[in-house]
């Protein structure tokens, strides 16, 4: 992509400043003020933005907007517009109960007592998101009282996700990842994102329904450029979870895998925004994806100490390939991201097995590294 490219960004991490003039933030209203700084044409939006319409709402007045329009963002986090959007498509959704008071806890406890989560309409990543007990005075219960939350059903199964491609009105599914949730060898929070691996292969039965679905879902939302789906699949049945209105984690799973003539990802997004350039399904066929697999996972810190990656750190980890590394300034606390630690096999399980023992090597070298007495 022949750009320039600013980031805005929570971390500000050391590759990402390496691609990009980049600046941090704290809270996401701050974000307007701070880009009125920048001379830029156009605007991205990546992660968490869906959460804040408001804020891509003025962002889209400074600058052209690279996606989705700000009131179709925030329709796709309104649950009750997600709940009848479904229901007018046919698109299984998981029992979900509208925080509108004791009612809801009396239908929990009726169709399954021990099985639902509370969530919130705001919620990225699965941030947020803990089991509720329908019987107990736990807190869980109190935030039912919280604007924006609901219960929905939890359904067990394979979570994938779908990166598609629309201009208003056509879609292309582009591919379907493994989505990694609450993995425990990456230490990350039970019901947390932290990884994809991809490109699956998969019942053609299960890719299509996900190929109508993205259809659906860009009609109904208006969706520009890349986008994400999640879903659960369990016995052929797929069910929608959430709409990603913006370029999701998973996307560069397919850059590695698309020919070196061949747009990226996010060339694929710029021409669809810009243009309304779609390139024919076919192009995206899983036959158009050859091995190997690939794979990514975000490792939190189990440490009770803080710490910060340093340049002997750093140089123990130069024979992994990572990213999202930090800035040897910025320290990592206890349950935060570290990085992000990338994969490739020659099929999902041999990436998940190097991820998982990569990941145990990398946490080995920072708790030495943390609680090594220091040589005489």
């Amino acid at each position: 992509l022949n750009a320039r490219i600013f980031a805005l960004d929570l971390f500000a991490d050391s590759d990402t400043r390496e691609m990009a003039s980049a600046k941090t933030f704290t809270n996401w209203s701050q974000v307007p003020a701070i880009a009125k700084g920048i001379h830029a044409s156009h605007v991205m939006l990546t992660g968490g933005a869906e959460s804040h319409p408001q804020i891509v709402a003025a962002m889209s007045e400074e600058f052209g907007l690279l996606g989705a329009a700000a009131e179709q963002i925030g329709r796709t986090k309104r649950i009750d517009q997600l709940v009848d959007f479904c229901q007018r498509n046919e698109i299984s959704f998981p029992p979900t109960i509208f925080n509108d008071g004791s009612q809801e806890l009396d239908a929990a406890r009726r169709l399954a007592p021990e099985n639902w989560l509370i969530k919130y309409e705001k919620t990225v990543g699965g941030n947020g998101v803990q089991r509720f007990d329908c019987f107990g005075e736990s807190r869980s219960t109190n935030l039912l009282v919280d604007q924006g939350t609901y219960l929905q059903r939890h359904l067990e199964g394979n979570l994938i996700s779908a990166t598609c491609l629309a201009n208003h009105s056509d879609c292309r599914l582009i591919g379907l990842t493994e989505q990694l949730v609450g993995q425990t060898q990456f230490n990350a929070p039970e019901f947390a994102y932290c990884g994809s691996i991809g490109p699956l292969t998969i019942e053609p039965k299960i890719r299509e329904e996900l190929k109508r679905i993205g259809a659906a879902v860009a009609r109904e939302f208006e969706m520009r450029g890349i986008f994400g789906l999640d879903a659960i699949v369990k016995n052929d049945r797929v069910s929608l979870l959430e709409i990603n209105p913006r370029f999701p984690a998973s996307a560069e799973i397919f850059d590695s895998h698309f020919a070196i003539n061949q747009p990226s990802v996010v060339q694929l997004h710029v021409s669809a925004c810009m243009n309304g350039e779609l390139p024919p399904q076919t192009r995206f066929d899983e036959s158009a994806f050859q091995i190997p697999k690939a794979g990514k996972a975000f490792l939190f810190s189990p440490f009770a100490d803080d710490f910060r990656l340093d340049s002997h750190l750093l140089e123990q980890l130069a024979g992994f390939r990572i990213a999202d590394i930090p800035t040897s300034e910025s320290v990592v606390t206890h349950g935060a991201p570290i990085l992000t630690l990338l994969a490739e096999a020659k099929n999902e399980q041999e990436v998940m097995n190097r991820l998982r023992s990569d990941s145990k090597t990398i946490y080995g070298l920072i708790e030495s590294r943390l609680y090594s007495k220091p040589e005489n």
